[in-house]
């Protein structure tokens, strides 16, 4: 782990999150140092470097991966990957791609060929003849002396590297056999709201990447485009043409189809904020704010100029997204006398008979003819058609059903429209009242064709068919969870879809076979193309245009005083905290909100009291720090938008393309830092890395890296000797650590003592790093859990398998609804075979809210045996202390068996529940 060290006069922590889990720093107040860079922490599982050995096999006997080959024919012996491995191709772009993702999966740099593959090389290749088997997306995999993919279309060779790229993630041989692989559905998608809020492009692009990994294809967008149609609703957020045009092209590199929607007409408040004649006025001459008047011409005239914009900015794709949901969203009809009074004016419209919703019907049909017109097809969500009208929705309308209301998807599919599966089974939003149970659709074997409700169709045929589906993520209230989060959020629900929508065998026998084998895949390679901490934890000078940037009060002044110290804190999800000199934090706060954040231009930053225990303020208290040519840009997490200088001197938020993002310089000292393993195991080599970061302006002279192991362990080497350090430069020294095979398990502590010297002033630093000392070098997760008691009442359910999904945003909760089950409560986990066992991990229940410390823990037992019908033998108990934070518990000696209960006997506040976010285990094969 890295610690980090900060000079000064204050001691900064960095809090534990649920998700490290594992992962705390510790800051030391010493003279002359600050924080060297700290690593980027991923979301989640990184891909391994080098693998080797054998890639496992799914239950079918086929290589894994996400999603399962959809046919394998295996054939004798194993493909080994050669030493000087190379991709082979006709396609350069192909093999370029193919060669760099394997260059970042090996740690070596993967060569290139047109032709001339040898035993032990990649080989992609399109064959259009194989059009009729293969399809637009399918690929042929072919695993003998070489691995060869061979696509009909550029974009199934693609899909082939893909599943290349994650057969070698896993190792170096794979067995021989044959797979045509080819999807079952056609649309595999993932769904984010740019709405009212905005998604960076560096958050899109990772997003399209790890997509692509996994083999899905669209991307759904609803999002504002700055409009010259409109100019009056161009504030932020909104994508510029020229940021359209990025998108679009990382779009086409990752293969992913983009559809894009104005959520027209019962979402439309950013665009009708300035143009108020448009909104809706009820009977009693209330505008509401969200709702275009579909009666006034002018409504048709802003919705496809709109979609004209869109289809010229995004150009090349087939689908165009009007909405259409929530219109009388808590509403009706009978409140807005316009419709009837439209219907009554129009009957060569309106069939006698026809009532407001028709209006709507009719309106989706007239903006359905048009962008027909245009070459694309018209999507729209289900909830807004009415059961019955006299006038019919078009059927060559496409309806993206999310939620049990209004024509049922068996009607639809009736009717003739095809249907995409968007249910909110498959929902996020930002607070996370949207939980998607995993393990629940993978154990009831979900696929496209279950609906919302419970609803599972058939297809049509010569009418409409199920495509696909898709998740979709929300911004509700947008400062409860970065950009970064939601990534992580859905990153486990993108592989199950993918799987649930390529519609092959299933990779693994049961869900945390699978889980695990998501993790063991991880993020696409180059998932992280650019370093998202650049800088490291400690105090700096910033100033931008030779201004100085200081705290006055609660705001920040920039002016050419003499500069004060802002404290950067990393945070783990990419992410800095800035702390004036008064400890107070930059903050965005106040202004124009727009879904609870403060998306107001020119509004600035002030200065309010750090926390990290109320989420949003927290979260629009980080800062994204991106490195550039001329300095660093710093631009909010939450509203995305960049610092500038307005023309009155003040720094204000402020969108590039109105004023050019500021340009900041950040004048830090020298930092030290020392990284170890997290867990180290007695009798095993560890490396120790010891960074020297020299950020002055001046060289750093004799410098020289002593590190200090417990008493009974080895170095490889006793110090380390680079002598000088040039300015704004870092050098890395490694060490290899050796505890002894008796060593006790618990805490270890390993130091390095840096000493340099700076003019003629001698100084030095000193390093700290505390790792685990275990008998397993990562916790293991248990296979199976089975619970006394688990709440499935009031809409939450809170099975015992939450406690070990890996998700600390998930819970095991014994029953509350509609009654207390009565203390003590138990959780029996299987670790799948004997195992000996050294100690326990528990994450207490995560979260915010006022509830989520109910069930915290008191006291405890712990319970190790062979069978899952008794406890077995108690092993530990005692107390644990009312927090949020993980409870390791170290078992006095190793214990032996399958299955470890824990009794909860008491909770914190004496009452009768019991949580869990997530218990792993410390624990070796048996012997």
């Amino acid at each position: 782990m890295k610690i980090r060290h900060h000079s000064g006069r204050k001691a900064v922590v960095s809090a534990l999150t649920a998700a490290s889990l594992a992962l705390a720093s510790t800051a030391i107040v010493l003279p002359g140092a600050q924080a060297a860079p700290s690593p980027a922490l991923a979301p989640a599982v990184l891909a391994a470097a080098a693998p080797s050995g054998a890639v496992p096999l799914t239950p079918e006997g086929a290589p894994q991966t996400i999603p399962g080959l959809s046919s394998w024919t295996a054939a004798d012996g194993e493909f080994m990957l050669g030493a000087g491995a190379k991709v082979i191709g006709a396609d350069a772009v192909l093999t370029g791609d193919l060669a760099a993702q394997l260059s970042e999966v090996l740690g070596r740099s993967v060569g290139t060929a047109a032709t001339g593959a040898l035993a032990g090389d990649v080989v992609v290749a399109v064959d259009a003849s194989r059009s009729p088997e293969l399809g637009q997306e399918g690929y042929e995999l072919t695993v003998g002396e070489t691995i060869k993919v061979t696509g009909a279309t550029d974009t199934g060779a693609f899909y082939g590297a893909q599943t290349v790229t994650q057969l070698l993630t896993q190792g170096n041989q794979v067995a021989k056999g044959t797979s045509v692989d080819v999807p079952e559905y056609a649309e595999r998608g993932v769904g984010l709201c740019a709405c009212q809020v905005t998604i960076s492009l560096e958050s899109l692009e990772r997003t399209m990447k790890d997509m692509a990994y996994n083999k899905l294809n669209q991307l759904w967008l609803e999002t504002k485009l700055k409009s010259e149609a409109y100019p009056k609703a161009n504030f932020w957020a909104y994508y510029t043409k020229e940021e359209a045009a990025q998108i679009t092209a990382w779009a086409k590199k990752y293969h992913v189809e983009l559809v894009l929607e104005v959520n027209s007409p019962g979402h439309m408040r950013p665009w009708l904020y300035n143009y108020p004649e448009l909104q809706l006025v009820n009977k009693s001459g209330q505008k509401k704010v969200e709702q275009l008047d579909i009666s006034k011409p002018e409504a048709f005239e802003m919705v496809t100029k709109l979609a004209d914009e869109y289809a010229a900015a995004f150009p090349d794709q087939p689908y165009w997204h009007m909405g259409g949901d929530e219109y009388m969203m808590g509403d009706s009809y009978a409140n807005y006398p316009q419709f009837a009074a439209f219907v009554a004016a129009h009957p060569e419209i309106f069939p006698a008979g026809s009532g407001p919703g028709d209006v709507f019907i009719w309106f989706m049909n007239k903006v359905n003819a048009h962008v027909k017109s245009t070459g694309k097809t018209l999507r729209i969500w289900n909830d807004g058609v009415p059961s019955s009208s006299k006038i019919q929705l078009d059927k060559d309308i496409v309806v993206e059903h999310w939620l049990n209301s209004g024509l049922k998807p068996q009607a639809l599919l009736d009717a003739g429209h095809d249907v995409q599966n968007s249910s909110q089974a498959l929902y996020f939003n930002r607070p996370g009242n949207y939980r998607v149970n995993l393990q629940g659709l993978w154990n009831s074997g979900w696929t496209p064709r279950t609906f919302d409700g419970g609803t599972t169709v058939v297809d049509v045929p010569g009418k409409g068919k199920v495509i696909g589906a898709k998740l979709s993520a929300w911004p509700d209230d947008t400062p409860a969870a970065t950009e970064a989060q939601v990534e992580e959020q859905i990153f486990a629900t993108t592989r199950f879809l993918a799987q649930a929508t390529w519609g092959g065998p299933k990779p693994a026998a049961d869900y945390p076979s699978f889980a695990a084998l998501t993790n063991k895949l991880g993020r696409a390679p180059g998932y992280e193309s650019y370093d998202r901490t650049p800088i490291g934890d400690g105090a700096y000078r910033l100033s931008t245009a030779g201004l100085s940037v200081n705290a006055a009060g609660t705001g920040v002044t920039v002016s050419d005083a003499a500069a004060e110290k802002w404290t950067f804190t990393a945070t783990s999800d990419h992410y800095y905290k800035i702390a004036a000199e008064n400890g107070q934090c930059l903050a965005m706060a106040g202004g124009v909100l727009w879904l609870q954040a403060p998306m107001q231009q020119d509004l600035a930053p002030s200065l309010s009291e750090c926390t990290t225990s109320n989420r949003n303020v927290n979260n629009l208290q980080k800062w994204e720090i991106l490195k550039k040519a001329d300095g660093y840009l710093i631009r909010n997490a939450i509203t995305q938008l960049p610092l500038s200088v307005n023309t009155s001197g003040a720094l204000t938020q402020e969108a590039s393309d109105v004023r050019a993002a500021a340009s900041f310089a950040l004048a830090g000292e020298v930092a030290a830092s020392i990284e170890t393993p997290d867990r180290l195991v007695p009798g095993t080599p560890a490396t120790v890395t010891v960074t020297v970061d020299n950020r002055t302006s001046e060289r750093l002279k004799g410098v020289k890296v002593t590190p200090s192991v417990p008493e009974g362990w080895t170095l490889d080497r006793k110090q380390f000797v680079p002598g000088n350090i040039p300015a704004g430069e870092q050098v890395v020294a490694t060490f290899t650590a050796t505890p002894p095979s008796g060593a006790t398990y618990g805490d270890s502590t390993i130091t390095a003592k840096t000493t340099y010297q700076v003019g003629t002033e001698k100084l030095s630093i000193t390093s700290t790093a505390t790792s685990v000392l275990s008998c397993s070098a990562a916790p293991v997760r248990p296979v199976a859990a089975v619970v006394d008691s688990y709440n499935n009442g009031g809409g939450e359910v809170t099975p015992g398998s939450n406690a070990i999904d890996g998700d600390p945003n998930t819970f095991w909760g014994t029953a509350w609804t509609p009654s207390n089950a009565p203390m003590p409560h138990t959780i029996t986990v299987d670790l799948g075979g004997a195992m000996d066992i050294c100690a326990v991990n528990l994450l207490p229940r995560q979260g915010n809210s006022s509830g989520a410390a109910n069930g915290r823990i008191l006291g405890w037992e712990l319970y190790v045996g062979d069978t899952a019908d008794a406890p077995g033998t108690k092993v530990a108990e005692g107390s644990f202390p009312d927090v949020a934070a993980l409870q390791t518990v170290a078992l006095p000696e190793l214990a032996t068996g399958r299955f470890i209960t824990l009794k909860a006997l008491t909770e914190q506040k004496g009452n009768p529940w019991t949580t869990l976010a997530e218990f792993t285990v410390d624990a070796a094969a048996a012997g």
